[in-house]
């Protein structure tokens, strides 16, 4: 007996009107034709073929299960019934006991007919019953015939397709060897050869794979995308196997990162600054989002000495720091020492921020410390040529020339107690490399340099302490990730900014008129006043018993001389006999 179509709870009116259009009419023909000729039918994808061609097969599978057991069980009764009416051998015994029935009871044939009828109906009772555990059984088997298909689509399609439509799958292999060959370029520092939409290519690959994939296995849906799983780590010389989407993320992350990086290096030899800098800003952040996606990646088994957060996020800091370093330069060239200044002033504040976190062994720290010295030293120093080129600023009890002298000791002393460091670094420490060395070297024959140039000597730094450094400028804003990783919940998220070159290009438009520095007295005044904001907050903060006794005692006494000591220096500047043009 052949079955409906429509058997089969999956397959609506539209589908099997289609399908007996087709010549597939029946649930047999369902069940045997080819993948190929249920294809040509409308509305039914490879997938869906699978899908209806399986429930077929299991429906009939049961359907001929349960008509096998129906004969079987309609045989046997028929036999039994068979026997039961076969000629009976009456004894004497039997008839005695048959003549000793009373009257109107059943003759020996009908007792045989009514066992008969009692057989049937038995039959069709059990039929019946047959045919309802038949019904169960046929919901049951739709049940396992779903999971068993959800079971062959994972073997045979596999997890990478739940994700992932086929050409994205084919947009995804082409990025990532697409990626490794820029990889290999950078290795031979071939910047020539890097595509103009290099980020565009990082950005698309990246946005692609940042799914949240839950708890599937990474490391099959790399197979199945057919990636490569090995990066080679150059700090520890060996490959590491990736096993994780989110550190494959993080490799692509870094080589974004080596790729700007090198793109900013052939701009600064070109002196196209404003180009430099917007690709080491680019550098930096593509390190800080590495650094994201390498904390995330929690199924990777092995994580390196480069691809490791922190590592990465030390690559980020670094970069934003040579970044202020081009933008310092390019003012500097440009002989707007002001600027220049501010800018260093920056880069100094930029170092001491990384000299204070607990990434760094002892040699690392002193380095840093040593850049921040030079850093505040080349800051007075542009500082004080700013003061003696700007020709409004001669004062008739020589305000000019005492001002840039003192800038000028400053930067000595700054000059001085980054040298003295930089020579400890290369005679103490023994396990330094050459190219580090030379890096010491290079570094104290530059600031001998500039220590010749300046015609001071070096004095107490106590003299030098009240005057004010250069006011720090840090023109490369703070590193925010491109994207965070889907696959943790965060909870902080910052919002998405697109790198703007024409933010990092803002020094141009800096105009100060005529080259003058800021107006002293309301700088003096503006200092004046934040100091007293702060003694009145001390004071709120202790009658509210919010801050301990030393505490405020140390701070009361520190801004209290501090607000005494603008007062001093205001009230001596007001009453000096000056020039307007230095005054205003």
């Amino acid at each position: 007996m052949e079955s409906n179509l429509q058997d089969i709870d999956k397959i609506g009116k539209t589908i099997a009107d289609r399908l007996i259009a087709a010549g597939i009419d029946t649930v047999e023909k369902l069940a045997t034709i080819e993948i190929e000729k249920l294809l040509k039918v409308k509305g039914i994808g490879k997938s869906t073929a699978f899908k209806y061609k399986d429930y077929a097969k299991k429906l009939l599978k049961e359907l001929n299960k349960n008509k096998t057991v129906d004969l079987e069980y309609i045989s046997s009764k028929h036999n039994n019934l068979k026997s039961e009416k076969k000629p009976i051998s009456v004894n004497n015994t039997q008839l005695n006991v048959i003549e000793k029935k009373p009257e109107g009871h059943m003759t020996k044939d009908k007792p045989l007919e009514k066992r008969a009828s009692n057989a049937n109906l038995r039959h069709k009772e059990g039929m019946k019953s047959k045919q309802r555990n038949s019904l169960s059984k046929t919901k049951s088997a739709k049940k396992e015939i779903k999971k068993d298909y959800a079971k062959k689509k994972e073997a045979k399609i596999g997890y990478a397709y739940k994700f992932f439509k086929e050409e994205t799958i084919q947009r995804i292999r082409f990025l990532h060897f697409r990626i490794r060959n820029i990889e290999d370029l950078i290795k031979k520092a071939s910047y020539k050869e890097i595509p103009p939409n290099v980020r565009d290519l990082f950005y698309e690959y990246l946005i692609i794979l940042n799914k949240n994939y839950k708890t599937k296995n990474h490391n099959l849906i790399l197979r199945e995308l057919d990636l490569t799983q090995k990066y080679f780590d150059p700090l520890e010389n060996k490959d590491i196997v990736i096993y994780d989407i989110m550190f494959e993320c993080a490799r692509a992350l870094w080589v974004m990162a080596k790729t700007f990086n090198l793109l900013s290096e052939s701009y600064e030899s070109k002196e196209e600054w404003d180009y430099a800098i917007a690709a080491m800003f680019q550098c930096s952040k593509a390190y800080k989002t590495a650094s994201y996606f390498s904390a995330a990646a929690i199924h990777q088994e092995i994580i390196g000495g480069t691809l490791n957060a922190k590592s990465l996020e030390l690559s980020a800091e670094e970069s934003r720091i040579l970044a202020q370093s081009l933008a310092s330069v390019n003012e500097e060239n440009k002989k707007n020492y002001f600027v220049a200044s501010n800018l260093y002033s920056g880069l100094s504040s930029l170092s001491k921020r990384l000299y204070y976190s607990e990434y760094f062994d002892e040699r690392k720290k002193l380095q840093l410390k040593a850049q921040y010295h030079y850093d505040l030293g080349k800051a007075c120093n542009l500082y004080a040529q700013g003061i003696s080129g700007s020709s409004g600023l001669k004062s008739k009890k020589g305000g000019e020339d005492k001002e840039t002298r003192v800038f000028l000791q400053k930067a000595v002393y700054y000059y001085s107690e980054a040298e003295k460091i930089w020579e400890f670094v290369l005679n103490n420490f023994k396990d330094i490399t050459k190219e580090e060395k030379d890096d010491l070297k290079s570094n104290l024959s530059l600031i001998n340099e500039n220590i010749m140039g300046i015609d001071e000597e070096i004095v107490d730094y106590n003299y030098l302490k009240d005057i004010p450094d250069p006011k720090p400028i840090i023109g490369i804003p703070e590193n925010i990730p491109i994207v965070l990783p889907k696959s943790i919940n965060y909870l902080t998220k910052f919002p998405q900014k697109e790198p703007d070159v024409g933010l990092l290009r803002k020094f141009k438009n800096i105009k100060f008129e005529d080259k003058y520095p800021m107006n002293k007295r309301r700088e003096l005044l503006n200092k004046k006043a934040t100091a007293g904001r702060i003694i009145k907050e001390l004071n709120v903060l202790f009658e509210n018993d919010e801050i301990e006794v030393d505490k405020y005692t140390e701070l009361l006494e520190k801004y209290t001389l501090k607000y005494k000591m603008l007062d001093s220096i205001l009230y001596k500047f007001d009453n000096v006999p000056e020039d307007n043009n230095f005054k205003e």
